[in-house]
């Protein structure tokens, strides 16, 4: 008798576990409780990549949703960013952080850029110089 109660209580529980993870119900009629749209959101595109032939070769992408991603030449790293004209403020964020002897990453420390002939002069977040990258074809 023992045996067949600790199997009930075992088939009692993965019957509770698997409850949970049941859907429920819509709580009126006309409502649903699934998402609405089955559809992926639409990939942001790149509108415009900057890199540098430097050790490393860091490069910065801006995105079409106001997001931007980069690599500093060892780090990969993410953020928003706002442009104005040729003007862009910089929010970063996200980032790896491995070292990497020889290589100066500078561009992880930047806080705005300009537009200028077809570069991008990078500045840090007091507005001083840091680096400058080409644009890319």
């Amino acid at each position: 008798m023992r045996a067949s109660t600790v199997f009930a209580t075992f088939a009692a529980a993965g019957v509770l576990l698997l409850a949970g993870c049941a859907t429920a119900a819509p709580a009126s009629p006309g409502e649903s409780s699934a998402p609405t749209s089955a559809e992926p959101s639409p990939t942001p595109t790149a509108t415009a990549t900057w890199s540098s032939a430097q050790p490393g070769e860091p490069t910065l992408a801006l995105y079409s949703d106001g997001t931007l991603g980069g690599f500093d030449g060892c780090n990969a790293f993410g953020g928003t960013y706002t442009r104005e004209g040729d003007a862009i403020q910089l929010e970063l964020g996200f980032g790896t952080l491995k070292a990497c002897m020889g290589v100066d990453t500078w561009l992880r420390n930047a806080g705005s850029a300009e537009i200028v002939d077809g570069t991008l002069r990078v500045y840090d977040l007091e507005g001083d110089p840091l680096g400058i990258l080409d644009e890319s074809k």
